[in-house]
């Protein structure tokens, strides 16, 4: 997803493209979603340490939700 938003802001003209993804909500809206899954529930299970070590994974790896493109034209 990353990559996609690097290549449409470079093809629009734009240079100096930074992507962040600050991940600070995506497991708090999955938990309180209401869908449950084996995964969620092992995640719940682990407790905090767990939720809060996952959220870090997805901030780090860009993988989360939330993305804020900046660019300069």
């Amino acid at each position: 997803m990353v990559l996609y938003f690097i290549e449409i802001s470079k093809n629009a003209g734009f240079s100096e493209v930074e992507i962040l993804t600050p991940g600070e909500l995506d497991v708090d809206i999955v938990l309180n979603s209401g869908y449950e899954n084996e995964f969620i529930r092992v995640l719940k299970e682990r407790g905090t340490d767990a939720i809060s070590e996952f959220q870090s994974f997805l901030k780090k790896y860009q993988l989360s939700s939330h993305i804020w493109v900046f660019a300069k034209k």
